[in-house]
């Protein structure tokens, strides 16, 4: 094979390249796809609500320097997602680019496996979490920072003369990256660590080595304990710091119980950033994949596998053929010990900002951002593992190869499934929008179980916010989204009166029931959402909570239109869908909430006309959406087409259905005129049905 490849070489200055693309493969294809998720939606409302400058006070409580990044990218980007996702990518290229700048320069010689350390930075599995963009673009800034300060850190140490424009560079870099979290403070640690690795390589006398790397680092470590001091003891905020050093601050009240927490975190996020977190790569994608999109995705890993081994077969060692040339097997290896001490402490040492404050990496699906930091530490362990166990080259750089096809194909695969909770926060906040055009203020929307996977009500709250047009600088929300789970229980005594007050940031919302509506929204019983009212009581698809609290639900919070055509705004919830069976559900149950009996037939007859043609009338089997098109007949007297509605609606569950339909049709019955023909067909249909 490397015969075949032969006549390809690939210079060290093609790697960035290298590295975009797979960037690209691994994250970019489905790029124009992606959304906003988790805390995206804060962030963008801050922007709408308080403007630019709400963004010092969003982030006064725990970082309050954290705020430019958003005022200054927001500026350039604006709110669409796209422009974020775009920004979030380029941030991790970068660092990727940085990180194998760094340690080229340390490593000279092993600049080809610096080089795959870096290619599998970018396809680590460790951080799961890119396409949540505004949020994470600003990590992503920080460790780019980092990444060329040590770069430049190194460089300052390689051309002495250039040594005090490049350290100032250097931390420059460091201090602006610090000013936004602290999530990258304890790679710092990393820099003294990289300076002896420098001295080793120019002196045996350990003395030396010791007094040119403390040195060197002096400036370094100034910042840091600057930066340490400020933030643990100095730093001003507005109420209590979440971000406290428990864990520090816990040696000094129960010293043992500490150490064995830390002792035991330490072991399993290591463990989970070196070996758990590979395990989901290795299933290539086959249990979350539907049977469609399993060939496409595996060609895709398949195709950045070969490239993969194309390049790595043909990647020269160094660009200067004389340097090429003067290499000998044993120099190359020289690194191994070193790297992997490296790679040891990056991972431990990324982590320390997570576990001071006794947080974990493996807690929730969320927190593997603590270990961002840390990723490059296990990249490079692996390709010191490959380098040592596997040192035939060709063989060696088949096992990369694939390693780096089934991780393209496990972050495409993670891709898929935001953009499938993209697809379905467009759906919900779409069909809200049809059923409640507007909403008053103060309205608080409840479901019974939290409606999106691993995004928080938080979210979903401050979506909701977005929906709807609002003042500006508000004291309050206007809007807030709940689940009755797990805070409401059968045991609640009265849904009516349950005060709703919530706070994150600068971010309150204040309420009560029943200034609320109900909501049921389970793609497992429809695909159409249901604004609720007591009239739905004995709606057999409820839940006996569901049920209990109906009376906190007010449909007559909805307004028929929005007092800004502008919203929802397209730029953040997409283009509106296409008008089916869930927007004319959506817009009978308005036009009879509004008596406009007229528009509700007509959305009946396109409502019919649309299960007619359905290839598969499954999809429309909900009877609670079929009820809006009995009761749009009714109200226009249209009596035989209001039965052939309920006969319809009955036929796809009659032990289930029938009764059902038969209370409602003489609920609504009650509300129209008597006349011959309502009484006939009312009495075949009691019969049809065996209505009791």
């Amino acid at each position: 094979m490397r015969k075949l490849f032969g006549d390809l070489h690939f210079p060290q200055w093609s790697v960035p390249i290298a590295l975009l693309l797979l960037c690209l493969l691994s994250f970019g294809l489905l790029l124009p796809q992606m959304g906003l998720y988790w805390d995206d939606w804060a962030k963008i409302l801050v922007n709408r609500v308080f403007g630019p400058q709400g963004y010092w006070t969003y982030y006064a409580e725990d970082r309050p320097l954290s705020g430019w990044t958003h005022i200054f990218l927001t500026s350039l980007l604006g709110e669409a997602p796209l422009g974020w996702q775009i920004i979030s990518l380029f941030m991790r290229w970068l660092t990727a680019v940085g990180l194998w700048w760094s340690f080229c320069l340390v490593w000279p010689t092993a600049r080809r496996a610096v080089s795959m350390a870096a290619l599998l930075f970018v396809v680590s599995p460790i951080f799961t979490l890119q396409p949540i963009a505004v949020t994470f673009h600003q990590q992503w800034l920080q460790f780019a920072l980092f990444s060329f300060s040590l770069a430049f850190m190194v460089l300052a140490w390689r051309k002495p003369r250039q040594r005090l424009p490049l350290t100032l560079l250097s931390i420059i870099f460091t201090l602006v990256q610090l000013t936004i979290t602290e999530y990258f403070i304890g790679l710092e640690l990393v820099r003294p660590a990289v300076l002896y690795l420098l001295a080793c390589q120019e002196s045996k006398e350990i003395r030396r080595r010791l007094r040119r790397s403390l040195v060197n680092w002096g400036p370094y470590l100034l910042v840091l304990v600057a930066y340490v001091i400020w933030r643990l003891f100095f730093i001003q905020l507005p109420g209590e710091d979440p971000y406290q050093a428990e864990t520090l601050f816990g040696f000094f009240s129960d010293p043992r119980g500490t150490l064995g927490w830390l002792w035991q975190t330490v072991a399993f996020d290591s463990l989970y950033m070196l070996v758990t977190a590979w395990q989901p790569v290795l299933s290539l994608g086959y249990y979350n994949l539907p049977t469609e999109s399993i060939k496409l995705v595996w060609a895709l890993g398949l195709v950045s596998g070969l490239l993969c081994l194309i390049y790595i077969l043909g990647l020269k060692q160094n660009s200067d053929k004389a340097e090429q040339s003067s290499l000998t097997a044993e120099a190359e290896k020289d690194w191994l010990l070193p790297a992997l001490g490296v790679g040891l402490l990056m991972m431990l040492v990324g982590c320390i900002p997570a576990w001071s404050t006794g947080r974990q990496v493996i807690t929730d699906i969320h927190s593997n951002r603590y270990a961002l930091a840390s990723m490059f530490g296990p990249s490079l362990i692996l390709v010191v593992i490959l380098e040592w166990a596997i040192q035939k080259p060709v063989r060696n750089a088949l096992a990369f190869s694939v390693i780096i096809g089934a991780a393209v194909i496990f972050h495409h695969t993670t891709q898929m499934e935001y953009q499938k909770t993209w697809q379905d926060e467009m759906n919900f906040f779409w069909q809200l929008s049809w059923r409640a055009p507007y909403l008053e203020p103060g309205t608080a929307v409840i479901t019974e179980n939290p409606i999106f996977t691993n995004q928080g009500g938080f979210s979903v709250s401050a979506a909701l916010n977005l929906l709807y047009p609002q003042e500006k600088n508000p004291k309050t929300l206007a809007y807030w989204y709940y689940a009755l789970k797990p805070r409401f229980t059968l045991a609640t005594v009265n849904p009516i009166g349950i005060p709703l007050r919530t706070q994150f940031r600068t971010l309150v919302f204040e309420g009560q029931t029943p200034q609320s509506l109900l909501v049921m929204a389970d793609p497992a019983v429809s695909e159409c959402i249901w604004v609720l009212d007591e009239n739905d009581a004995s709606d057999p698809e409820l839940s006996e909570l569901a049920r209990r609290m109906l009376p906190l639900s007010s449909p007559q919070r909805i307004q028929s239109e929005s007092p800004d055509p502008s919203y929802p705004p397209r730029h953040l919830f997409n283009q509106e869908p296409q008008h089916e069976w869930c927007y004319i559900y959506q817009k009978s149950e308005l036009a009879l909430q509004m008596q406009d009996w007229q528009r509700a037939a007509e959305l009946a007859d396109q409502a019919r006309a649309i299960f007619d043609a359905a290839p598969y009338a499954s999809r429309y089997d909900q009877l609670h959406e079929w009820m809006p098109l009995i009761e749009a007949y009714q109200r226009v007297n249209r009596w035989d087409d209001a039965a052939n509605a309920a006969l319809t609606a009955a036929s796809f569950n009659p032990n289930r259905y029938n009764q059902w339909i038969c209370a409602e049709w003489q609920r609504l019955a009650i509300q129209t005129p008597d006349s011959p023909v309502k009484s006939e067909v009312t009495s075949k249909l009691i019969k049809e049905l065996e209505c009791k």
